[in-house]
């Protein structure tokens, strides 16, 4: 449960567009996101809305997005309710 709510606020556009001026953090954020069970379509095309509204390199994007796989998904939840 607590993996799927980590997961929808991770993709959530709200959330993502908050991160925004850490677009390197935002883009590995997401693509942890994208690797945890509890990623659906709907996650997938709120987060696909959001990135063509940033209007990046589709390289920048896939760089960023796969940062995400070297987090981990506990200490970063835990490090991201810190604030």
């Amino acid at each position: 449960m607590i993996e799927s709510a980590g997961t929808t606020i991770l993709s959530s556009p709200t959330t993502v567009n908050l991160a925004r001026p850490q677009t390197e953090r935002a883009l590995s954020l997401l693509g942890l996101a994208q690797r945890q069970p509890a990623w659906t379509d709907a996650h997938q095309h709120d987060a696909e809305t959001v990135l063509s509204q940033w209007a990046l390199d589709p390289e920048e994007v896939e760089a960023g997005l796969a940062k995400g796989a070297a987090l981990d998904w506990d200490l970063t939840i835990q490090e991201l309710l810190k604030g």
